[in-house]
Parts: C-alpha cells; sequence; structure tokens
C-alpha cells in the first residue's frame, strides 16, 4: 500500500494560522477623534533677558527700555530676579525695536528684537551689562580729596581723576568714581559721526561745588598735546548726550585730557569714528533646533546660546586694544562674548497669512485643516539654523599726531529662521498618518 506524504497539509494549515495570527495583530484603523476648535490667536511676547557680562547671571531690577527706530519709546519695565522682561508685541507693526538697559552700578548696554509677522516669532539677543569698579572717599571742606579710579582702557595706564581743592565742598561728603568702558555707554547720534573715547560716573550726582574742580580723563588713542575735547554729559533717562560747557585739554603726553567742572553728572569725551573696513562673508550651517506650537500648548520658547568674538593683530600706531575691541562692536552693532538667544513662537491660525496665521484652515472656529473632510490636527514650526561667519578686514584712525590701524577678525554666530523648512504642517488622524508640510 503506498502511503501518502501529510507534510504540505500540515504546512499548509501552519502559514493559514500564521496569517490568521498576524492579521489579528495588527492595530485597527484609528477611530478618528475631531478636528479641535481654533484657540483664539496666542499674544505675541517678546521675552529676553538682561545679565551680568562677567557671571551670566540675572540683574534684578535692571531698567529695560523699548523703542521704535525713530526713538519713540513704547514701554519702560524691570528685570525680574532672573533678568527676565517680556513685552506683548502682538499690535507692534515694526519688524525691528530697540532694546536698551541700564541699573545703578552697572554701565548703559543696547540691541535689537526682531519681530517676524509672517512666521508669529518675535527674539532678541541678551543685553550684557558691566558692573562698574567704583572708587569712593570721604572729602571735607578744608582739605578737599584726590581720587583715582582704575580705568582699563588708557593707553598709558592712567586712572580717571577727580581732584577737589579745599572749599569746593561746604560740609564732608562721600565722593564715588568709576569709569565706564566704552562698550557701555550709549553711541552718540549717527548724524555726529563720533564715538565715546572716555567715560565716567561721579556720584553723588548733581552735587554742585562752590570751586571748580578738575577731572582728567583717560585716553585711549594718543592725541596731539592742547587738542581739546567738549565735554559730553550723558542724560541717564534718554540716553542722549548734550554739551557741558566744559571742555577738556590734552596733555603734554597726549594720553590724558583735562576739565574743570562745577557739578557732578554722567561725563564724556567723544571723537571722530574709526574707519572699518570689514566685508561680509558667506556663512555655514552649524546647528539646528525646531519650535514647535499646537493648539493645545499656544507658544513656545528657546534659549539658544551664541557667541562673537573680536580679534586683533597686527597694524601700526597706538590705540588700547580693549578699547578697540568695543569700538567695533558699536561699528557692527553687535554685543561680543558669549550669551543667549531668545526666540518666542506662537500659535495664531486664526489670523490673517500675513501675521502667520492660516485662516483657510479653520471653519465655523474648527480646525479643518488642509485636506476636505480629513480629521487631524494642526501644527506650527519654526527651524532655526545657527550660522557662523569670519570676517576679515582691517580698522583705522587718525588722532592727529597718531595715525593707527590694526587688522581685525570678527567671528560671529546668529540663529536665522529656515524660513523653506518652517511653516504649518498637518498630521491626519488616520492609523500611520504622516505629518505633511510645511504648507
Amino acid at each position: 500500500m503506498i502511503r501518502k506524504n501529510k507534510a504540505p497539509l500540515f504546512v499548509s494549515v501552519l502559514l493559514i494560522l500564521i496569517i490568521a495570527a498576524c492579521e489579528s495583530a495588527r492595530v485597527a484603523p484609528e477611530t478618528p477623534r475631531p478636528n479641535p476648535q481654533a484657540p483664539p490667536p496666542a499674544p505675541l511676547i517678546l521675552t529676553g533677558y538682561v545679565r551680568d557680562a562677567q557671571t551670566l547671571s540675572g540683574v534684578n531690577g535692571a531698567t529695560v527700555k523699548i523703542s521704535k527706530a525713530d526713538g519713540t519709546v513704547l514701554t519702560t519695565i524691570f528685570a525680574n530676579s532672573a533678568g527676565s522682561y517680556t513685552y506683548d508685541v502682538s499690535s507692534v507693526q515694526e519688524n525691528v525695536l530697540g532694546v536698551s538697559a541700564t541699573k545703578s552700578g552697572y554701565g548703559f548696554s543696547s540691541g535689537t528684537a526682531e519681530i517676524n509677522r509672517g512666521f508669529y516669532t518675535a527674539s532678541v539677543d541678551d543685553i550684557l551689562l558691566t558692573q562698574l569698579q567704583a572708587t569712593t572717599a570721604t572729602v571735607t571742606s578744608a582739605q578737599g580729596g584726590n581720587i583715582d579710579n582704575t580705568n582699563n582702557q588708557a593707553l598709558a595706564s592712567q586712572p580717571l581723576n577727580v581732584t577737589i581743592p579745599p572749599n569746593a565742598v561746604s560740609q564732608s561728603v562721600q565722593i564715588s568714581v568709576a569709569s565706564i568702558p566704552a562698550a557701555q555707554v550709549p553711541a552718540p547720534a549717527a548724524s555726529t559721526n563720533q564715538t565715546i573715547v572716555s567715560a565716567g560716573t561721579f556720584e553723588p550726582s548733581g552735587t554742585q561745588f562752590q570751586q571748580a574742580v578738575t577731572i582728567t580723563f583717560p585716553l585711549p588713542v594718543r592725541k596731539t598735546p592742547g587738542s581739546t575735547f567738549q565735554v559730553l554729559q550723558l542724560n541717564e533717562a534718554t540716553g542722549a548726550y548734550s554739551n557741558s560747557g566744559f571742555t577738556a585739554t590734552v596733555d603734554a603726553t597726549g594720553t590724558q585730557a583735562s576739565a574743570d567742572v562745577t557739578h557732578f553728572t554722567i561725563y564724556t569725551l567723544a571723537d571722530n569714528k574709526s574707519t572699518l573696513n570689514l566685508p561680509d562673508a558667506a556663512a555655514s550651517v552649524v546647528q539646528t533646533t525646531t519650535l514647535t506650537v499646537v493648539s493645545s500648548n499656544t507658544a513656545a520658547s528657546a534659549l539658544l546660546a551664541k557667541t562673537v568674538s573680536v580679534t586683533l593683530s597686527g597694524g601700526s600706531g597706538e590705540v588700547d586694544a580693549d578699547w578697540l575691541r568695543d569700538e567695533i562692536s558699536k561699528l557692527i552693532s553687535i554685543s561680543t562674548g558669549t550669551f543667549t538667544q531668545t526666540i518666542y513662537l506662537s500659535f495664531n491660525i486664526t489670523s490673517p497669512e500675513s501675521e502667520g496665521g492660516k485662516p483657510s484652515w479653520v471653519q465655523n472656529g474648527i480646525i479643518v485643516g488642509p485636506n476636505p473632510g480629513e480629521a487631524g490636527d494642526a501644527s506650527k514650526k519654526a527651524v532655526y539654523n545657527k550660522t557662523s561667519k569670519t570676517r576679515n578686514g582691517t580698522v583705522s584712525g587718525n588722532t592727529g599726531t597718531n595715525q593707527w590701524s590694526r587688522n581685525v577678525q570678527v567671528i560671529e554666530e546668529n540663529w536665522v529662521l529656515n524660513a523653506s523648512s518652517s511653516g504649518w504642517f498637518w498630521t491626519p488622524h488616520n492609523q500611520g498618518g504622516i505629518t505633511q508640510g510645511p504648507f
């Protein structure tokens, strides 16, 4: 008798069981959830930080002013204990705002905030304030006094000095003197084509003297002996300069200038700006980050680290390197050092597309997305690329008998919105829904 081979039948049954098991193990199609309601546009909040330039800790209570390009002050606010400040820019039409900060015992510093209404983002760099190192002494009526304060931006390492003669004050008074680095005072109006070469704060501000007192300003560049400066006084409230009516005369060494004054305030000396030749350069992408917001989470923000450095080399003539780095920072309108850039993104799907919205995705208050009848979720993404570029050039100046120049290298990092990768995205609710976008 011939015996039949039952193996093929066994294999067939096994395959059927395996297939059935696989089918039963599959995830059933997702039951579409209702599309979410469209929330009202979230406010666009400018968020920034005021930090100590040395420690990078927040400067509690710093006064922050936010202004239009024409100088109109939109608001004056105060940084909190973390050095943070916020301002609602939802209704601000400008794309660029000026931000400045100061605090008693610190210098002044400023930067710019950028508002991108098309993507509904706002970003601003940290404002770095340098803590001033004041020298304090008690001055008597009978003896007067002489006070020196170290200045780290002096060509010949001289201090900022105040000499108070006898009988200049009617009673004993505590005097405080502090040099202010060039990067920590406001730039003079562009129309003056000037820059600050020496500055100091003298307190108590407003003190009137019965006899003139002499302030000797150290200089960062050698000047022609006997040449003069108008002494400018800085209005702390407005950041504007005015002529004090006093004149400073350069001494025989050409490295300091003295003026007799009759009251205390913040005094500065200004000279012609340096000439900077710094061609632009191509930037390379070194890092990428993405901010995402959805209807249930209407805002996102990020603190993104960056560094800007200025290196000097070669050249000729006499100029203080520390002052010159500050001067270049002002000429290119970029703070130097390591700090963060704060970026804020808001969800505003019902706003006009010119303000980052997608109203075509909304019907009767419900988010419907780009595909009629399809359930899903909308999200907004802002992709930022960290770019780095190295610029090489020269900086020079002519201060009469002293013509000087230096080679300059600026390495600049910046976070830039990648518009082609940013925008609205749609994720269908169906099983394995693949996110589509950007739209």
